[in-house]
């Protein structure tokens, strides 16, 4: 992991490092950027920025218990803060009527939904390697090191 900036200065960057089945370590594609000084919904963000990153980041920081979550990606399920209607939602998660409704999520997918309070909203789809990275690094940057490494276990069976 490497740390660009300093605290002082309100803000710093983290790069993530993830081995790879048959490959050496490397920085990873994406990295989340923490900024004290902001207001909270924008304490944490990504870069590459997208409308799903930022909506899988605010599902994680809207969880209430982190722990749970790694739970919840180690069965593949997702999860659903009410107060706020932050989620996470798996493909096994659909039901047989969503999916005769057209709802469907690709496996190797998930959908995060960020909605600040309404009752619904858009939805974005983003590659499951990628919300476990996004968690992978919230997690480091929590200092919760045995659920970073369960999240590393995940991330190799994926590959």
């Amino acid at each position: 992991m490497r740390w660009t900036g300093s605290r002082g200065s309100g803000g710093f960057e983290m790069e993530a490092l993830l081995p790879r089945p048959g490959q050496r370590w490397r920085y990873a594609a994406m990295k989340i950027i923490y900024s004290p000084g902001a207001e909270i919904e924008f304490q944490f963000s990504c870069e590459p920025h997208t409308a799903a990153h930022k909506a899988a980041i605010d599902a994680i920081r809207n969880w209430p218990n982190l722990s749970d979550l790694v739970a919840f990606a180690e069965s593949r399920h997702g999860y659903e803060n009410t107060d706020g209607y932050f989620g996470i939602t798996y493909p096994g998660d659909l039901d047989d009527y969503e999916r005769s409704n057209g709802n469907s999520i690709p496996d190797g997918y998930v959908e995060a939904n960020a909605w600040y309070g309404a009752s619904d909203g858009e939805t974005h789809k983003l590659l499951e390697s990628d919300y476990l990275e996004l968690l992978r690094q919230f997690l480091s940057l929590k200092n919760h090191k045995e659920q970073v490494e369960r999240i590393d276990k995940l991330l190799m069976k994926i590959a």
